[in-house]
Order: C-alpha cells, then structure tokens, then sequence
C-alpha cells in the first residue's frame, strides 16, 4: 500500500491520476472559464428567446390594442363633443338674432 500511495506510474490507477493532474491545470484555468462563460452566455440567449421576447411582445401586443381602444374612444369622444360645440353655435346665433331684432313691441 505504501508503494501506490506515492502516486507512481506502475499501476493503471497512477496513470489517470497522472493525467488528471495533467488536465488539471487547464480544466481550472482559463479553459474552463472559457466554458462556462459559453454556457452562460447560451444560457442567456435561450432565457431571452424563449422567454423574454415572447413575453415583451405580448405586452406590446396588449398595449397597442388598449392605445388603439383609447384612440377610437378618444375619436367619438371629439365627435360628439364638435356636434355639441356646433349646437351651442348655432343657439348662441339664433339668441343673438333674437337679441339683435328690433322690438316690434316698442
């Protein structure tokens, strides 16, 4: 036991070991930086395209239909309220006329 503990080449267990440790390095170093950095960035890119833009544009579908909603009430609404500025006129007119006639009485 106290031959293999060493870590020596002789048995097939010291060969991996040997290799790890030669892996090692670089599966703890910029490499695997690299890698996880991809990872997250797919990550990322998947959460935003499955997710997100989905999500956005039912907002923006929703919002639009409600701006479209206040544009059609906003347009009866300026309607209405020309043909009741147009009657006022109109009585504002006639009054004055009414005003304006000589007094057939005096």
């Amino acid at each position: 036991m106290g031959a293999h503990a060493g870590g020596g080449t002789a048995s097939p267990k010291g060969e991996s070991v040997e290799s790890i440790e030669a892996i090692a390095p670089f599966a703890a170093g910029p490499a695997s930086a690299v890698l996880v950095m991809l990872l997250v960035l797919a990550a990322v890119y998947k959460l935003i395209s499955n997710q997100i833009i989905p999500l956005a544009s039912s907002a923006l579908s929703r919002h639009l239909a409600a701006l479209d909603r206040l544009v059609e009430c906003n347009e009866e609404f300026h309607k209405q309220n020309r043909e009741d500025h147009q009657a006022i006129i109109h009585a504002l007119v006639d009054l004055e006329k009414t005003i304006s006639r000589p007094n057939s009485a005096a």
